[in-house]
């Protein structure tokens, strides 16, 4: 339903990997600063939760950016649902800030990918993916 027609994925793998050292070194950087402390400032330990969740957006093995009209989405994601629904009947659209997976059979439903690009709008080598029934993204 969704193919990669451009762009190289161990680029924006590398790219990925570089974005999530640079937060693991801060991350490092704080627990240093508060070594032996065994409750940290709430302001730190903020900062702290909220650079592990970017090293797991930044993480190959559980994103992998890709621009479908416009918008960015994590395909690793995406494929996983594609290949769970691939006996029900399948639409595919994109509105401004999300790709909807619109899916219908005994059961019916939708699964709504959200745009990533505010993670991925520095990044230069992501994929480009068009949806199979020939538009272009």
């Amino acid at each position: 339903m969704i193919t990669i027609v451009s762009g190289d994925l161990e680029k924006v793998k590398a790219e990925m990997k570089q974005k999530a050292q640079g937060y693991k070194a801060t991350e490092r950087a704080i627990k240093k600063l508060h070594k032996g402390v065994k409750v940290l400032p709430a302001v730190d330990q903020k900062r702290l939760d909220n650079l592990e969740h970017l090293q797991k957006i930044y993480s190959a093995s559980w994103v992998l950016p890709v621009k479908v009209e416009g918008i960015i989405i994590n395909y690793k994601v995406l494929q996983a649902y594609l290949k769970k629904l691939e006996k029900f009947n399948l639409k595919i659209s994109v509105s401004d800030d999300c790709l909807t997976l619109t899916y219908k059979q005994d059961q019916k439903g939708y699964i709504e990918l959200y745009d990533m690009t505010k993670y991925f709008h520095d990044f230069k080598h992501i994929p480009v993916a068009v949806i199979d029934d020939g538009s272009k993204a």
